[in-house]
């Protein structure tokens, strides 16, 4: 699915609104990161952007990045 042109298109423009450097990992799973200029949801909240195997978050501190690192590898790894 990775190779899908389209797909990549959709993950470029939502990496490009994370307001920081992050990556949908391309073995799956989720890319959390802080980003107090994200795009991808209000100020404040918890942004998440599921796109065919993987998912990026973003978070508007680091230490609910931490948080939420540790809740994500505990969930199942199909969305």
């Amino acid at each position: 699915m990775a190779d899908d042109p389209l797909l990549a298109l959709a993950r470029q423009a939502w990496l490009g609104m994370a307001g920081v450097a992050m990556a949908f990992p391309a073995d799956g799973g989720v890319d959390v990161a802080a980003s107090a200029r994200s795009l991808l949801c209000p100020p404040g909240w918890v942004g998440i952007v599921a796109l065919g195997d993987a998912a990026i978050v973003t978070v508007p501190t680091g230490s609910r990045a931490g948080t939420l690192r540790k809740r994500c590898a505990v969930c199942p790894s199909k969305y």
